[in-house]
């Protein structure tokens, strides 16, 4: 599993290395589970609303945690 921790990132290039990561994930063609590390600030928001309603994927940690793990398809 990768993992990509955004302490200190700002959030718009926090928010473009997720979706190259996606990229990344579909073109290899095969799924993958990452952990997005992205501590309890607007990151964190962002990057659940984008990972939910733009690309639709399933988040399997809880709002409260500091991260977000999804398996991208």
């Amino acid at each position: 599993m990768r993992r990509y921790d955004f302490h200190g990132v700002p959030t718009e290039e926090a928010i473009d290395k997720i979706e190259q990561v996606i990229g990344e994930v579909r073109m290899k063609g095969q799924g993958e589970t990452v952990e997005f590390i992205t501590g309890h600030g607007v990151i964190k928001y962002e990057a659940r609303d984008l990972l939910e309603k733009r690309y639709g994927f399933e988040i399997f940690s809880p709002l409260t945690s500091p991260s977000i793990r999804v398996t991208i398809e």
